[in-house]
């Protein structure tokens, strides 16, 4: 069996790697030059892979000048088409795209049956990089992960440790922002059980069945880590730091996994204390400072 990965050195792609090389997997990654190259050569690479699996894109919390606009946009977008022009469906029997919650509003409960869409500019670039993704839906089963806050050693959970360490961590804005987090551990077999189910296809929130707001979080994290929490940290430093960036970290979507569950998909961390707990237990630099 082969696949082919975009993003796999990433955070979450080094442990779906991981996965599939358990799987009985040969992986290929695909790097930028290749997406950037000659289709042809792109064609090679995807030869005789029966998994493609897209988790490509730019960071997303950065400061949003107009240029990291464009490359949030053309490295989710260009990727994707590049990716999908260049597959065959006589090999690829499966093909995994990455989305983000993003593109569901902040008001209301959102789940992949009952939903409404934001209307700001992530919302925009997930509509497009989910259109592109599906253009060969109709000849290769698809499958679209719309991923919330991803939990584990790495991503957005490395980058908080240093102020909650010298007890800088604190709640966003007012607190009250949905947070809808996924421990890496139930992505990744959120991956393999789409893999394994050949009636799984279309469009899946991943994201634990329990979110919690922003304050909720932030408590959770200090009170693991024995650290204070009173710092707040004001919505107009995150805008001066951020620019229109920070609406990612000052809103935020209450998302349901509605499919996964009902498709028989059972989380090993449901709830926010437990995912926190295992994760600090499993990496010995979160340990210190516990």
């Amino acid at each position: 069996m082969k696949a082919a990965i975009t993003g796999g050195t990433g955070f979450i792609g080094k442990q779906v790697v991981c996965q599939l090389e358990a799987m009985g997997y040969e992986v290929t990654l695909i790097g930028r030059s290749d997406i950037k190259g000659e289709t042809s050569l792109l064609r090679q690479k995807l030869n005789n892979a029966s998994l493609v699996i897209n988790l490509a894109g730019a960071p997303i919390i950065d400061k949003w000048t107009d240029y990291h606009k464009k490359n949030i946009y053309h490295s989710r977008i260009h990727t994707t088409r590049n990716l999908v022009y260049a597959m065959d469906p006589k090999s690829t029997r499966l093909f995994i795209s990455a989305s983000a919650i993003g593109i569901y509003s902040e008001e209301g409960v959102q789940t992949e049956s009952k939903f409404t869409y934001a209307y700001d500019y992530l919302a925009l670039v997930c509509n497009d990089w989910e259109s592109e993704a599906m253009r060969l839906s109709n000849n290769i089963r698809t499958v679209i992960f719309r991923f919330g806050v991803v939990l584990g050693k790495g991503g957005a959970l490395q980058k908080m440790l240093p102020l909650f360490k010298y007890g800088l961590g604190g709640i966003i804005g007012n607190g009250e922002q949905a947070y809808s987090w996924v421990h890496i551990k139930d992505v990744v077999e959120a991956i393999s059980f789409v893999i394994s189910n050949p009636e799984c296809k279309g469009v899946y929130n991943i994201t634990s069945p329990n979110p919690v707001s922003n304050k909720t979080f932030t408590e959770a994290l200090a009170g693991k880590l024995k650290r204070k929490a009173i710092l707040k940290v004001p919505a107009f430093v995150l805008k001066m730091k951020y620019g229109e960036g920070a609406n990612v970290l000052l809103t935020g979507q209450t998302v349901i996994p509605e499919r996964l569950l009902a498709q028989g998909f059972s989380f090993q961390f449901p709830e926010i204390d437990g995912a926190l707990e295992n994760i600090i237990n499993q990496n010995s630099d979160l340990q210190k400072l516990s």
